[in-house]
């Protein structure tokens, strides 16, 4: 998500080098990991909403499925023929429920279970590729949280009274 975040530490008291790289290196995690937890508490949920084919460029369905959707939701089958990525819900439900986030060294990553027929590999047959509709982002979303984790990371820096940092974006 983010290519780039040089800090600079200024050391304003007594202590060792390697306490300002640990103190880096567990401000990187938790920012990275917050950063993971926010897009899946504040951006997952929009790709379910009725604006997300348009702001993140969803596949076209095809109209035989989209008659389908819409006759079977006039039954009161499901719930809304317009929202996108929707069917029963099972897949809304499935991925916004919860998140594992692992972190390695330089990277934070987000595991999050999802129905059978959900595959992040390749296209089957014309079926879209709702893994990767899942996963898109939009410049503004990228924006928001370069800046988030700008500021996250500052605030864990500075928690250490011992230190103060400058982002240098």
């Amino acid at each position: 998500m983010i290519k780039q975040i040089s800090v600079v530490s200024i050391g304003v008291g007594f202590g060792r080098g390697e306490t300002t790289k640990k103190l880096h290196r567990e401000a990187v995690a938790h920012t990275l990991k917050e950063l993971v937890r926010r897009w899946h508490d504040k951006y997952l949920p929009q790709h379910f909403e009725m604006g997300a084919p348009q702001r993140y460029g969803y596949q076209a369905r095809k109209e035989k499925w989209l008659k389908t959707k819409r006759r079977l939701a006039d039954r009161g089958r499901f719930p809304d023929a317009r929202l996108p990525l929707v069917f029963r819900g099972k897949l809304r439900e499935m991925m916004t429920r919860s998140i594992r986030i692992t972190y390695s060294g330089t990277k934070a990553t987000g595991y999050m279970t999802g129905p059978f027929y959900l595959h992040m590999r390749g296209k089957f047959g014309g079926a879209p590729e709702k893994g990767k509709e899942i996963i898109a982002h939009n410049q503004q979303e990228l924006q928001e949280q370069k800046t988030f984790a700008h500021e996250e990371l500052a605030r864990r820096i500075n928690l250490d009274t011992t230190f103060t940092t400058e982002i240098i974006a």
